[in-house]
């Protein structure tokens, strides 16, 4: 059982809408697997849509866990963990960009 401590830093409170990127990231990661396989294989499709917004939120959660340093986050090992977690579930489920956007 978990209890929320307020007076506690970490994984009961997170700073700098670190939860919202574990959020948008779990989210993310979610909508990859709900859709198992590609509807067609010649046209951008849902799964593409949600594997792109995915590693959208894989490179931010990246950038933020980067950007920390342990001494200023008590949750930076759950972070870190959650990036981990997304770059090995993306690669597992073959989620990557089909039609790369020209520049």
């Amino acid at each position: 059982m978990v209890e929320f401590q307020p007076h506690r830093r970490g994984l009961d409170r997170v700073d700098d809408g670190t939860g919202w990127v574990l959020a948008d990231a779990l989210d993310g990661l979610a909508r990859v697997v709900r859709i198992p396989y590609h509807a067609t294989d010649d046209a951008p499709d849902d799964r593409d849509a949600a594997i792109a917004d995915a590693l959208s939120a894989r490179t931010r959660l990246t950038t933020l866990l980067r950007a920390s340093e342990v001494a200023d986050d008590e949750g930076f090992f759950a972070l870190g963990a959650v990036a981990v977690g997304m770059h090995r579930s993306l690669e597992a489920l073959e989620a990557w960009v089909r039609f790369p956007q020209s520049a």
